[in-house]
């Protein structure tokens, strides 16, 4: 089992790795930050909402070493975010 979940992992690592280095687009009006616990560890998501309605994960974040969830809020804010009006509004 255990060499099964390493399997699975490596194989996703990399769609992981982009997921996380890519550039959001767009303008995103509503944005929400949730926190929910699994087992011991917090998971941080951020969804934006667009002016269409449509929903996008935008960043998730696990905090773990007793960092808490606000620590791990600047790195969603270093996420590369465009600045407004980039995308030629």
């Amino acid at each position: 089992m255990k060499r099964q979940v390493s399997r699975l992992c490596e194989e996703i690592d990399g769609p992981v790795n982009v997921f996380h280095s890519r550039t959001i687009e767009g303008e995103w009006p509503h944005l929400w930050i949730n926190t929910s616990w699994i087992v011991s560890t917090a998971v941080i998501l951020a969804v934006g909402v667009d002016a269409d309605g449509r929903r996008e994960v935008l960043g998730h974040h696990r905090c773990l070493g007793g960092r808490t969830v606000l620590d791990r809020l600047p790195a969603l804010a270093r996420r590369p975010w465009p600045a407004r009006g980039e995308d030629g509004d």
